[in-house]
């Protein structure tokens, strides 16, 4: 078997814009290394606590009382997780609680962390979290749902539709990461990249107001977008960056076989 066809992806250039750090940008990149491409980091968001804490800290102390969490991604998981060991309520007290997730990472996030995950559905979205309780599931259960502050509606009002009584709670802030021009200027000036990649609409929306609207343009002009969801290839998409390169299904891994399967055609 030759390198090539061992490593499918070698010499290609990817950026990587998720957050930095293991749980983050961290796993893509090493998946994209790990088939021979060139790893480009530039987070463009960085993942902070809530400006108060009150809500999301009563949220916590009255968690074990709620018949379900869901959470839709693995920064929900892991602020809600870092919150309850700084409160010293052990995971062992939400035993009971039953816990849905959108994807497997997240899923993959809570059973780490030691919560029995219930409900996984098969599409990566809120809505389809929703879909996926057996009907009956919700009419008149109590719902945690810590999310991001950016997070839509969506979920929220799927649930109380099916009956679910929700509270919502803001467990981090997406911000715009801190980069330095120097940083902006050698990425800028890279004479190759072959794909920009995305796994949210906030990583699409701070990129392109670090880079600025002509410096965007520019390089999504000579590389392809690859997106982790629907959701984020709409923002991609009106954004000035049409994805070549969409995850099926919506995971960091998804995104790498996608990427494959586009670089063998």
């Amino acid at each position: 078997m030759s390198r090539s066809s061992r490593l499918p992806l070698l010499g290609r250039v990817f950026v990587v814009t998720r957050a930095s750090g293991r749980r983050q940008g961290g796993a893509l990149a090493r998946l994209l290394r790990e088939r021979g491409a060139r790893v480009v980091a530039f987070p463009s968001i960085r993942i902070v606590p809530p400006r108060s804490r009150r809500r999301l800290d009563e949220a916590c102390l009255g968690a074990a009382g709620f018949d379900w969490i869901v959470f839709t991604s693995s920064n929900g998981v892991e602020a809600f997780g870092r919150r309850l060991a700084e409160l010293r309520i052990p995971i062992a007290a939400l035993r009971r609680v039953r816990i849905g997730a959108v994807g497997s990472r997240t899923a993959r996030e809570c059973r780490e962390r030691g919560l029995s995950v219930g409900v996984v559905p098969e599409s990566f979205t809120a809505r389809d979290l929703a879909r996926a309780f057996r009907a009956g599931d919700l009419a008149g259960r109590t719902v945690l749902h810590p999310r991001g502050d950016r997070a839509g509606p969506a979920l929220a009002c799927a649930l109380r539709r099916r009956g679910a009584r929700v509270t919502e709670v803001v467990a981090y802030r997406t911000v715009r990461a801190r980069l330095s021009a120097a940083a902006i200027r050698r990425l800028c000036g890279l004479r190759r990249i072959d794909v920009l990649t995305f796994a949210s609409g906030e990583t699409v929306r701070h990129f392109r107001a670090i880079l600025g609207a002509r410096r965007a343009r520019a390089l999504a002009g000579r590389s392809a977008t690859a997106v982790i969801g629907p959701i984020t290839a709409a923002v991609a998409d009106r954004s000035g960056f049409p994805p070549a390169i969409l995850a099926r299904p919506s995971t960091v891994e998804g995104l790498v076989k996608a990427s494959e399967r586009y670089f063998s055609r």
